[in-house]
């Protein structure tokens, strides 16, 4: 058994099944090959998925387009992309 803390996320990634077969033995085996995230955060979001932001045009919230991750000068991280209406650039920040 493992302690992995209060906060900890444990998020399966990937599972593949292979089988064998020993005929000496005459058994049969099935070898399982599972990837997991284990850590403190939940793991990123796929770049097909949806972000939200704020436009300030607008004065609303708007699907945002074409989105890209970038840090800013500060450390931050935030996601800049463009309003679907009015094409000004609209930032969200995220953690991490």
């Amino acid at each position: 058994m493992v302690n992995f803390g209060e906060r900890t996320y444990i998020y399966v990634i990937e599972i593949s099944c292979k089988g064998a077969y020993a005929p000496k033995m005459n058994k049969f085996y099935i070898l399982f090959d599972i990837t997991i995230y284990v850590g403190s955060t939940l793991p990123r979001r796929k770049k097909e998925e949806k972000w939200e932001g704020f436009c300030v045009k607008c004065r609303k919230k708007v699907v945002i387009q074409g989105p890209e991750v970038v840090t800013l000068k500060n450390g931050r991280k935030a996601v800049k992309g463009t309003c679907p209406n009015c094409g000004t650039v609209v930032y969200r920040f995220i953690s991490g």
